[in-house]
C-alpha cells in the first residue's frame, strides 16, 4: 500500500510517484471494471500487478423469476393443464399443455404445448411455445422461440459449438438464442 503523505505538494507541482502519462480517471474506471463490474475477490492493494485478461467475471445474473422490475405475465389460453409425467423440477412456470418426461427443468419458463422428452436439461432458459426439447439435449441459459425441436443430445449452452443444425445467436453475455421455427402442422386455435 502506498505511505500517507505527510505534506501537501503544492498545486502545479507534481508528486514524485505521480505517473503523467496516465490520466487520474484511468485509475477509476480499471479499479470500477476490476470490483464493481466483476465483482473481482481479491484485495485491492493497490501494489501487487494483475493481469486484465486474467480476471473472472462472478457477476453472473440469476434468473429470477420473481423480480418485480421484470413481472412475467401469463395469457389466459385454452388447453390441457401442464403435466409432469416424472423428472426433477426447481422454480420453474409452465404454459398449458406443456409435458415434462423423466428431465430436470430449473429456474425456466416453459411456454404452450412445450414437451420436454426423457433425460434432457432446461435450465435459466426460456422455451416458447410448442417447441420440443429432444432426449438427453442440454439447454442452459438459452431462449428458444416458439416452434422449434431441439435434436436428441443437442447442447444449447455457453461455450458448446454443437448447435445441432440449429440456427442460433450468441450474445455477448454468453445466452444463446434460438430464433422462431416452422410449425410442423396445423396451428393450435387462439381463443
Amino acid at each position: 500500500m502506498a505511505e500517507e503523505e505527510t505534506a501537501e505538494t503544492p498545486e502545479g507541482v507534481a508528486d514524485a510517484e505521480e505517473n503523467n502519462d496516465i490520466d487520474a480517471g484511468f485509475t477509476y474506471v480499471g479499479q470500477f471494471i476490476d470490483h464493481d463490474l466483476t465483482l473481482d475477490q481479491r484485495p485491492n492493494d493497490l501494489t501487487t500487478p494483475a493481469d486484465p485478461f486474467s480476471l473472472q467475471n462472478f457477476r453472473t445474473p440469476a434468473f429470477d423469476l420473481d423480480n418485480p422490475r421484470w413481472p412475467i405475465f401469463a395469457r389466459s389460453a385454452e388447453g390441457p393443464p401442464a403435466r409432469i409425467l416424472s423428472g426433477e423440477i426447481e422454480d420453474s412456470m409452465f404454459g398449458e399443455g406443456t409435458t415434462v418426461e423423466d428431465a430436470r427443468v430449473v429456474r425456466s419458463i416453459l411456454g404452450r404445448g412445450v414437451r420436454i422428452a426423457p433425460g434432457a436439461i432446461v435450465a435459466g432458459s426460456i422455451v416458447m411455445d410448442h417447441t420440443e426439447i429432444g432426449p438427453g439435449a442440454r439447454v442452459m441459459r438459452a431462449i428458444v422461440d416458439r416452434y422449434n425441436t431441439v435434436p436428441e443430445r443437442a447442447r444449447l449452452e455457453p461455450g458448446s459449438e454443437d448447435t445441432a443444425g440449429l440456427e442460433v445467436h450468441r450474445d455477448p453475455s454468453g445466452i444463446v438464442v434460438v430464433p422462431r421455427g416452422e410449425p410442423a402442422g396445423p396451428l393450435p386455435q387462439a381463443i
